[in-house]
């Protein structure tokens, strides 16, 4: 993937440009802690950086993996990798990096709008230090998509569940509003792989229930930042 960068004269040697957005800071609620976390909105430009976030990205050294096979590991990184890939393109496509307060990464979603349906193409999670997973990572990049779709005319956010990710994927969206509804091409009305779908009823509703334990509030004055200069990712 093409990666735009500007050339040092003094050095002659090229870095990436970044053209991050600030979004929104998340607040979630957990055991009558409040804990902030940070939306960066990410694009093709961002790719170079992600990239080297990734290869940093062991998830044999996280507790809720302990007991994963080594297909299932593997699965995992492939999921970060191709969330990665879907950053590199444009509109109507959007990707969010949530980071930890003290900015070190923890989740990225990537998903697209077309004109009445909405793909969610991957939303991944993972510890962000000691091995231990951010509590409501996963809840609050769902938050940010059901907050973003509430504002178009989609009718339906519809995904496909990868079978061998540790855990029951289908459970922990189903808690989410998603459904394995019959005649799933004819609802969406487009002939892909996927097996779950969110109805627009339904979300307005969730995105509500979701609010008991996050709470976004959107950056009024975003500023484009250079990730490199700003997050940890030594993990």
């Amino acid at each position: 993937m093409k990666i735009n960068s500007v050339v040092n004269k003094s050095t002659n040697i090229s870095f990436p440009t970044f053209k991050a957005k600030e979004y929104a800071i998340a607040k979630t609620f957990v055991n009558g802690k409040t804990i902030p976390l940070n939306l960066f909105e990410i694009n093709s430009l961002d790719t170079g950086f992600l990239d080297l976030m990734s290869s940093k990205i062991d998830f044999r050294k996280f507790d809720v993996f302990q007991n994963s096979t080594l297909s299932q590991l593997k699965q995992c990184k492939n999921m970060l990798n191709n969330s990665i890939m879907m950053v590199g393109f444009n509109s109507p496509q959007k990707s969010f990096l949530l980071t930890t307060e003290k900015k070190r990464p923890c989740g990225i979603i990537t998903y697209n709008n077309f004109q009445d349906n909405c793909n969610l193409d991957y939303l991944i999670s993972w510890a962000p230090e000691n091995g231990k997973r951010i509590k409501y990572a996963g809840t609050t990049l769902l938050k940010v998509l059901y907050d973003d779709i509430l504002k178009t005319n989609a009718k339906v956010i519809s995904l496909t569940t990868a079978a061998c990710t540790p855990g029951d994927l289908v459970k922990f969206y189903t808690q989410f509003g998603f459904k394995q509804p019959e005649n799933l091409c004819k609802v969406i009305n487009r002939n892909v792989g996927v097996d779950m779908v969110a109805f627009r009823k339904d979300l307005s509703v969730k995105a509500q229930e979701l609010s008991k334990f996050v709470e976004i509030e959107e950056v009024q004055k975003p500023r484009t930042l250079n990730l490199r200069n700003i997050l940890d990712i030594n993990y």
